[in-house]
């Protein structure tokens, strides 16, 4: 029988789980780790995670970017394209301009000048890049994903 504090431990996860996190703590004990260095390697995936994320966004705005189906509006450089740019579809084209560091974009439909406020998911990313970037790679995550519809 566990103990109270391996029991309150163990709680943390799901019952289905309580012999693998057991086995787990047994290797872990025989390799003569430490909860540091176990945390070091929890931190070293979870960055891992970010950096093949942050590629494969990356990745699907230069493609985007590559064949024009993002553009900038008028005559903005580049650089601005993570504040306001244009978004090309079957159905038209969107502008969007972000409303500041909230995760939330104007959109308006150049068919039928319509406007709609829209919230994209807010992802984590590596801490190098800034809010405008995160904002504006989140949004063209969700809309690629089907997340938010340009059907207008």
């Amino acid at each position: 029988m566990a103990d109270t504090g391996e029991m309150r431990f163990l709680n943390r996860f799901p019952k289905e789980k309580h012999e693998q996190v057991r086995q787990i703590m047994g290797y872990i004990e025989m390799c003569g780790l430490t909860g540091r260095d176990l945390v070091s390697i929890g931190g070293w995936i979870d960055r891992q995670a970010l950096r093949e994320r942050y590629q494969h966004a990356r990745s699907r705005v230069g493609d985007y970017v590559k064949s024009g189906v993002i553009r900038p509006i008028g005559r903005d450089s580049e650089s601005q394209i993570v504040n306001r740019f244009k978004f090309r579809t079957t159905n038209g084209d969107y502008n969007f301009m972000s409303k500041g560091f909230s995760a939330t974009w104007n959109v308006t439909s150049q068919a039928t000048k319509t406007m709609h406020t829209v919230r994209s998911t807010t992802r984590d990313w590596p801490s190098h890049l800034n809010w405008a970037r995160r904002d504006f790679y989140d949004l063209v995550l969700d809309i690629s994903d089907g997340k938010v519809i340009l059907n207008w």
